[in-house]
């Protein structure tokens, strides 16, 4: 998105990010330290990650054509966690198992 900054560790793929796709993009080197000076960090990322990957390594993987669809689906988990609507889902699947 226009505007955005990214903050990453200094991987050399990411070299052109802030000039191939016109993102402000901010680094750490993890090899000096974990946050850098600036305060970029890319704890909160790694640990949504790792959030992220934990059911995939539990069932013994993942087809990569269904990827997309567990990362949307654990996206829209995480944004809605803590509301009533997940619940709701599940009352609805659990009385109307087909839907």
């Amino acid at each position: 998105m226009s505007g955005s900054t990214i903050h990453s560790d200094q991987w050399a793929a990411y070299r052109k990010i802030q000039q191939d796709l016109g993102f402000e993009h901010k680094t750490v080197n993890h090899k000096k330290c974990f946050v850098a000076p600036d305060g970029t960090h890319t704890q909160n990322i790694e640990s949504l990650w790792r959030k992220a990957k934990k059911p995939i390594m539990e069932m013994g993987g993942l087809r990569r054509d269904l990827l997309p669809d567990y990362l949307s689906e654990f996206m829209w988990r995480e944004t809605f966690k803590n509301s009533e609507f997940p619940e709701l889902l599940n009352l609805i699947h659990v009385e109307y198992p087909l839907i």
